[in-house]
């Protein structure tokens, strides 16, 4: 630098200037495919797992699928994939999505996820029926068979 001084005065500065690679390709998942397995009673805002580009500086994640109501949220900076919704193993037993990654220079990605629902014992047996009327003789032999008015065995379900 010169200042318009008389006499004029000078002064020097070493400046480091570091050139960075242009990622002129599309963000890259480090893995292929992503895997997971959810229990149906975990809870709303449970973590699942964390979609990863090889360069995450500048990309935004994105979910897309065929249902637009899936129960999960991906955060858009990070890839952190959350829980939205109650899962419920007896609705949907799987979700297969995809997560999209586009990259400040426009630059887009996808990859694909597959959630497994894990059913649990979270519902009560029924009968199918409100009640059962069978009959049977008092002289009957073990195990004999309990019948219906119409003489057809006596079944009693549950589900």
């Amino acid at each position: 630098a010169t200042d318009n001084g008389s006499p004029q005065k000078h002064s020097h500065v070493n400046v480091n200037i570091h050139v960075k690679r242009a990622h002129n390709a599309p963000p890259r998942f480090i893995v292929k495919e992503y895997f997971w397995e959810v229990s149906e009673n975990a809870d709303v805002g449970e973590f699942i797992g964390i979609v990863e580009v090889e360069n995450h500086v500048g990309v935004m994640f994105s979910l897309t699928a065929e249902s637009p109501l899936l129960p999960f949220v991906i955060n858009p900076s990070t890839g952190v994939l959350l829980i939205d919704a109650p899962l419920d193993y007896e609705k949907t037993h799987a979700y297969n999505f995809t997560v999209r990654a586009s990259s400040m220079n426009g630059m887009e990605s996808s990859t694909k996820v597959l959630i497994i629902i894990k059913d649990e014992n979270d519902n009560f047996p029924y009968f199918t029926q409100n009640s059962y009327i069978g009959y049977i003789s008092e002289v009957a032999a073990l195990n004999s068979v309990v019948l219906m008015e119409n003489n057809m065995p006596l079944v009693i379900k549950a589900r």
